[in-house]
């Protein structure tokens, strides 16, 4: 995996990768799949036993694709109200909605993030990186149906992402230095 470039989604506050292969960049190629109900059925379906194992009580494939739906158009407008006003200066600023992935993670350089879907109990997730309150790095997404991110290969394929960008906002120079300038 080879991250292509970086975009401006808001500037100085919302960016996202754009990964060597893909179409689009992270946050806008989450957003599509989670609003294609076609693509949703065909994930709950390869994930069934996943979503009735009792983590999230017994949710049919419909219920699921609908919920997902409904709270991924929730989130990404509420993801882009954080962002715009952490940029007026007003109350409300992305670090409310991004929390460190790890305990041993709070307050590190470069620090990975995570935002759940806003329901009580949200299968959905957001992950980027952190690089000062109001300035975060989309660096991918998932569907989290399991209690850890370690048991399925589509969750681990998103924590290979995360250190990919991690290291490439640290290493890459054309970007570090500009992510730099960000975090101070």
């Amino acid at each position: 995996m080879v991250i292509v470039d970086t975009f401006a989604v808001i500037d100085q506050a919302l960016y996202a990768v754009k990964f060597e292969g893909e179409g689009e960049d992270e946050l806008d190629r989450t957003f599509n799949q989670w609003n294609d109900p076609l693509q949703l059925h065909d994930f709950f379906s390869n994930h069934i036993d996943d979503l009735n194992s009792g983590f999230f009580g017994t949710v049919s494939i419909q219920d699921a694709v609908r919920i997902t739906r409904e709270e991924a158009k929730v989130l990404q407008k509420e993801l882009y109200r954080l962002a715009k006003e952490g940029l007026s200066g007003s109350a409300g600023n992305l670090s409310q909605l991004f929390k460190p992935l790890t305990k041993g993670e709070i307050g590190s350089a470069y620090e990975r993030d995570k935002a759940y879907g806003l329901n009580h109990k949200s299968w959905l997730r957001l992950y980027a990186i952190r690089i000062n309150v109001n300035v975060f790095v989309i660096c991918g997404s998932a569907i989290k149906l399991t209690e850890t991110m370690n048991d399925r290969e589509h969750l681990m394929t998103e924590l290979k992402k995360l250190e990919i960008a991690r290291n490439y906002l640290i290493t890459d120079d054309t970007h570090s230095d500009f992510f730099y300038e960000l975090s101070l």
